[in-house]
């Protein structure tokens, strides 16, 4: 301990009045309800620490009550006929006091630079400041205690660890967080303040066809497949009304049907060029005789037509609409036929084939190309509309309520479309995308019952980490799924209104106290929604919880004690992919940073044993009580268009199985397949 000689006797110090009141930040200025009435001695030296007045060494003492300087926060002493501080009374109104005046605790700071200004003040009543360090770097303190420091704020949440020592080594500590973004959005009900990109998908080609279209249905075209396979070109005859009549010959197409269908797909600049073919269509001939002659010539007579296949060609566009919705558009839609044949089974009868065979191919085929082509609009592009808007994973995700376990935190994800992004693979446009596309989709998190008692600027956009730019995919396996950050943070922000980080801890979560700690209670308050981010220097995403207050009361041995913490922290995420989407939970806690201030004078020593207690046991159990339930799963639906086509359930459905996470800056990929 430090010690300063006293120029003057003094009788001994008054002790300082408990300061029976919190010392830790308010819950919306981040200031300190601390005594600011008591005045440090101006004439002090705030750089240089302790002095001895050799020059006037004021009367020899006797005992320690001949030492009293006037100042109520030193311990006094005689030593060897010199008055000189022993120590510092331990108080919370003598020890050293941090006051940030900007930012204040748990702020959401919105600026176009990252340069965050940290102003505030240091004093102790006791001693001059020592010194000041913010994130570990000095700070100069001015005469009055005054400190201004330039901090680079990260996208996302930033802790800042205030620590100080006066001359007499009292130290002290305060921990607060901020949020920092260009820009934010605060989502409030659906779909306000949704984040604009949220989710994509990246269909390659492959997954839009991959050249077998056997069951199971495991690519798009193979679904098409399914819906073009139910056109019913029956419709288009009637076996009681002739096609034409000549020659006393009224001729009847009695039966039409196809073999089978196709569809192929391929990923043009700007959507799908679409391929359809019906193949092996046949229909059964009867040539009614009418009159007496064609009787002579051998009467009645038989045949059939064959086409080896119909085909139809369209480019699908797609775009999304001011509804947000994925809209397919067909243009430069064609039908051509490939080889009709007309057969006669009668000698007789076959110079009819010539006759019939304009009306066949201006009546029956003319009708199943303009059905084809009908059904481009109709059934082929509303099935890949269909198909695209049912990947959108609209749900209701349930998060682990601590303060009702039995009653699980709801957050409603909605989802709609954003942007597709097609290409063929070839340029232009110059270095053209793999062949395939990007659907992304717009994503929020919105709670069914608002907890949380604080309001702020919402959830800081990644914003390229500050620098602009949106999400990017990687474009390298068959089938990617991209949750991005932005979209795990509305989920997130969503958990923390319905009260995730609200609730009183269950006292068995804080033990180590040996049986000492008696009526204890602790209650949680999250200031700031957990937020995660991949925009420190080593690109890994991380979840920040920024200043958890923790209000408590407890007995230790007979004393009651009664604190209010602050804690920040930085914990790891882990993305699992499930057998059809993802989860995510906390793998472990980084680094935490606690401010801890007891209201009773007497117990100031057993703050650093409550801090270690807080660090190793309390917070730890509340992420894991949080990560045992999971911070949610995001489960893609199933792509079921049996329904549509009136096939039975599961018939013409799609289904996305997941094999693996990855990281791309701003967002989680999950490679898959169908």
């Amino acid at each position: 301990m430090a010690l300063l000689l006293l120029s003057t006797a003094c009788g001994d110090d008054t002790p300082a009045a408990s300061d029976t009141g919190t010392t830790a930040g308010d819950s919306t200025d981040g200031t300190s309800n601390v005594d600011e009435t008591s005045t440090p001695d101006e004439t002090a030296d705030t750089t240089d620490g302790p002095t001895t007045d050799t020059d006037d060494p004021g009367d020899p003492c006797e005992r320690n009550s001949d030492c009293d300087d006037g100042n109520a926060c030193t311990e006094d002493v005689c030593n060897a006929g010199v008055c000189e501080i022993d120590s510092a009374v331990e108080s919370n109104e003598c020890r050293p006091q941090i006051d940030v005046d900007f930012p204040p605790r748990a702020a959401t700071l919105r600026d176009e630079g990252p340069l965050v200004t940290v102003t505030g003040t240091v004093t102790s009543a006791a001693a001059p400041i020592s010194w000041l360090r913010i994130n570990g770097e000095d700070v100069p303190v001015g005469d009055d205690g005054s400190f201004s420091h330039d901090v680079t704020a990260q996208v996302g949440g930033n802790t800042l660890v205030l620590e100080t020592l006066d001359t007499l080594d009292v130290p002290r500590k305060r921990v607060q967080s901020f949020l920092w973004s260009p820009s934010y959005r605060l989502p409030t009900v659906p779909d306000d303040g949704i984040a604009d990109e949220g989710l994509a998908i990246y269909l390659d080609q492959l997954t839009l066809d991959d050249g077998n279209h056997m069951p199971p249905v495991d690519d798009l075209a193979t679904l098409l497949d399914i819906a073009l396979g139910s056109i019913d070109i029956q419709q288009f005859i009637d076996p009681t009304t002739p096609i034409t009549s000549s020659a006393g010959y009224n001729v009847y197409l009695t039966t039409i049907a196809y073999s089978t269908t196709d569809v192929t797909l391929e990923a043009i600049d700007g959507g799908i060029h679409l391929e359809g073919f019906l193949y092996g269509i046949t229909g059964d001939l009867v040539f009614d005789c009418t009159i007496p002659a064609c009787q002579i010539a051998g009467g009645d007579g038989t045949g059939d037509m064959s086409i080896t296949y119909i085909q139809v060609s369209s480019d699908l566009m797609l775009s999304i609409n001011a509804s947000h919705q994925l809209v397919v558009d067909s243009a430069n839609t064609e039908t051509s036929v490939v080889g009709l044949d007309i057969n006669s089974d009668n000698a007789w009868t076959n110079f009819l084939i010539t006759v019939i065979q304009p009306f066949i191919i201006g009546g029956i085929v003319a009708d199943i190309e303009a059905e084809l082509t009908n059904q481009v609009d109709t059934l082929l592009g509303p099935s890949l509309s269909q198909a695209f808007n049912g990947l959108a994973p609209n749900s209701v995700l349930a998060f682990p309520n601590i303060a009702d376990p039995m009653q699980p935190i709801e957050v409603e994800l909605v989802t709609d479309f954003y942007s597709t992004d097609f290409h063929d693979g070839v340029a232009p446009p110059a270095g053209s995308p793999p062949q395939g596309g990007v659907i992304t989709m717009r994503g929020g998190g919105y709670a069914n019952d608002v907890v949380t008692p604080y309001e702020n600027l919402g959830i800081p956009d990644r914003y390229g980490c500050g620098e602009g730019g949106g999400l990017s995919m990687p474009r390298t396996g068959e089938l990617e799924i991209g949750l991005s950050d932005d979209l795990l943070n509305q989920l997130l922000h969503g958990a923390w209104q319905g009260g995730l980080l609200e609730f009183d801890m269950p006292a068995e979560l804080l033990t180590g106290g040996g049986g000492l700690i008696d009526d204890l209670q602790i209650h949680i308050s999250g200031m700031l929604a957990p937020t995660a981010s991949d925009c420190r220097p080593d690109g890994e995403v991380r979840v920040h919880l920024g200043d958890v207050r923790i209000d408590a009361s407890l007995t230790l041995g007979t004393a009651p004690i009664s604190f209010v913490a602050y804690s920040s922290m930085l914990a790891s995420l882990e993305f699992t992919p499930t057998g059809s989407g993802v989860e995510i939970t906390i793998a472990g806690v980084e680094s935490i940073d606690t401010e801890l201030t007891v209201a009773e004078d007497a117990s100031i020593a057993n703050e650093p044993l409550l801090v270690t207690t807080l660090e190793s046991q309390l917070v730890d159990g509340v992420v894991q009580a949080i990560a045992s339930g999971g911070l949610g799963a995001i489960e893609l639906p199933q792509i079921d268009l049996s329904a549509t086509l009136g096939l039975p359930p599961g018939t013409a459905a799609l289904n996305i199985s997941t094999d693996e996470a990855v990281r791309a800056p701003g967002v989680t990929v999950i490679r898959g397949h169908l």
